[in-house]
């Protein structure tokens, strides 16, 4: 299973049934193929024709805890399978071919359901349209079916066809779980630009600014809330109040007392 964790406010709550929890985030648990975990591993170990407990073996001792998942039937789907010593002992070795091919699939069922949420969507906005306007009333540039583009793609700038934003989208979640060696193959074999990948980089970073910002913020509204309007000016206030006090006791203390000097005079 793999965990995912949507970081919420630092401030925020939630009310789950009669109680609530300060912390913001929600996690969402889903499933997840194997082999994207055993992937970078058999990269390594199954370079050439191995037996299977010999590669399970190997996965293990890399990383404790995978050998339970590498199965007989998983590294066929990615590797070149062989029986040339009997029946009895099938060797396995990683094909690239064949592991873009697994990836491919992979893709094809993430984009198809990127596309019909999006079908799902448009259905949806028609409908909001129809309640807004007229049945006889065609907003402009929508008349007709020459406005439309099939199966999400278009002319791309050198004459050829560009890439739906469903195939990017679903090429950008695989990629999540490969490495750069692989996912730049597999971005290659699909027909994705491998400029997404740095999009993709960037707009991270500037989410990460954003939610540091916005911590900065939250720790503003929480100081004001709380009657911290400038914590500087508070904190040079508590330090006056301090030597004020200290001034007063000294000057208290010295009421009726002899100078020093008085001690070694003559009697």
């Amino acid at each position: 299973m793999e965990i995912n964790r949507l970081k919420g406010s630092k401030y925020a709550s939630h009310f789950v049934g009669s109680e609530v929890y300060s912390e913001g985030h929600v996690y969402t648990v889903t499933k997840v193929d194997q082999l994207f975990l055993l992937l970078p591993i058999l990269s390594t170990v199954a370079t050439k024709l191995s037996p299977y407990e010999q590669i399970r073996s190997e996965v293990e001792s890399k990383s404790p805890g995978l050998g339970s998942l590498c199965t007989a039937s998983s590294l066929s789907l990615v590797c070149e399978v062989s029986d040339c010593m009997g029946d009895d002992m099938l060797l396995y070795k990683l094909s690239p071919p064949l592991v873009l091919s697994w990836l491919s699939r992979k893709h094809s069922r993430v984009r198809k359901v990127l596309e019909g949420r999006r079908e799902m969507e448009d259905v949806r906005n028609r409908a909001t349209d129809k309640m807004s306007f007229g049945e006889g009333f065609v907003q402009e540039g929508t008349g007709g079916d020459e406005n439309q583009v099939g199966n999400g793609e278009g002319e791309g700038k050198e004459g050829g066809k560009m890439k739906s934003t469903e195939e990017e989208h679903a090429a950008l979640a695989i990629c999540e779980y490969l490495d750069g060696e692989w996912g730049g193959k597999f971005l290659d074999f699909v027909g994705v630009s491998r400029t997404v990948l740095e999009e993709k980089k960037s707009n991270t970073k500037r989410k990460n600014a954003w939610d540091k910002g916005r911590d900065v913020e939250a720790d503003k509204i929480m100081k004001y809330t709380m009657g911290e309007f400038d914590g500087k000016a508070k904190e040079e206030g508590k330090k006056k109040v301090m030597e004020s006090k200290v001034q007063k006791d000294l000057k208290k203390a010295s009421r009726g007392m002899k100078s020093l000097s008085s001690f070694f005079g003559k009697k």
